[in-house]
């Protein structure tokens, strides 16, 4: 949680698809070949035929925010944690 791009679990890798037509994709590979289907960041699922892929790459990053990107503060991660933990 604190440093997400530390281990990323196999099936959430982050990938970086960009169409010919310029449209940069980036999220997570369903399926690939023809068509190639990507879960975007917002949730959205897409179906690219192969024909429009001009590339694709995969993330060194995780997808997921750090808390800092999130506004979290260290004391509210280290509660979120302690919360997380009593359940």
């Amino acid at each position: 949680m604190v440093q997400p791009s530390a281990t990323i679990s196999h099936g959430y890798e982050g990938t970086r698809l960009v169409t010919k037509d310029g449209l940069v994709i980036t999220g997570m590979v369903l399926t690939q070949g023809d068509p190639t289907m990507i879960k975007g960041v917002g949730g959205a699922i897409q179906t690219i035929p192969a024909d429009r892929i001009k590339s694709v790459e995969k993330l060194e990053k995780s997808l997921m925010y750090t808390p800092a990107m999130l506004g979290l503060t260290d004391q509210s991660v280290a509660d979120l944690t302690a919360y997380l933990k009593s359940l």
